[in-house]
Parts: C-alpha cells; sequence; structure tokens
C-alpha cells in the first residue's frame, strides 16, 4: 500500500512518522516494509498474536524533499499486518532569524555621524 500523494518535506523543519503495528491474528508470521522514499525505511515481522504497539521516527532533511508512504506487505496471508494511526507532523526545528531593525538603524546613524565629523574635519584642514 503507497500513498497516491507525495508529501513534501523542507529543510529546517523536524518531521515525525508515526503508526501502529499488530500481527495479523490469524496463526502466522508476517512482514512489512515501511518506507518514506530515501528518508526513511525499517522492516517489521510480527507474529500473529502481537497486539498493536506505536512505532515513532524523527527526522530532519537537509533540502526540499518529495516523497511517497509506502507499507509492502510480505509474507504469511493476503490480508497481512495489521495498521492503524498513521500520521506525519511536523515542527519547526529552528527558528527564522529575527531581523532587528532598531540596530540597523542606530549602525546606520551612527555611520552618517561619522561620515559628517569627517567631512567637517577635512573642511576645517582646507
Amino acid at each position: 500500500m503507497t500513498t497516491k500523494t507525495m508529501f513534501s518535506f523542507e529543510p529546517n523543519y523536524t518531521y515525525e512518522l508515526s503508526y501502529d503495528l499488530a500481527g495479523s491474528q490469524r496463526g502466522d508470521t508476517n512482514t512489512v516494509v515501511v518506507s518514506l522514499g530515501s528518508i526513511y525505511n525499517q522492516s517489521f515481522t510480527l507474529e500473529s498474536s502481537v497486539p498493536f504497539q506505536t512505532t515513532t521516527h524523527c527526522f530532519t532533511v537537509q533540502g526540499s524533499t518529495n516523497a511517497a508512504l509506502s507499507f509492502d506487505h510480505d509474507g504469511g496471508d493476503c490480508y497481512g499486518i495489521f495498521l492503524d494511526n498513521v500520521s506525519i507532523t511536523s515542527s519547526t526545528s529552528s527558528p527564522e532569524p529575527i531581523p532587528e531593525p532598531c540596530t540597523m538603524l542606530l549602525l546606520g546613524t551612527g555611520l552618517v555621524g561619522l561620515a559628517g565629523m569627517g567631512r567637517r574635519r577635512f573642511r576645517r584642514n582646507s
């Protein structure tokens, strides 16, 4: 099972992929490979009697990336491992820089003042 749409991941954000997996409850063993493009890839093999357990993976990308989420079933029966509560959430990992206009204004005023003083000295010496 693969998502039809591609997820867009931006740099400077932390993402969390979370999902619940459980055994098939049919007396067999099943394997599922969970992947999110090249960002995440993990294989799970569960016995039939394993109850739901939550798996969470946090990641940050270096550049803008698109990826589809895939749960690839292998083995056991045609039903496979149970899957529930799939989510991908994001939060800013590094805050955007806050411009400081007062500091720049103060620096600019100081430079204009120094230039004025230098010009005044130059006129006196001439």
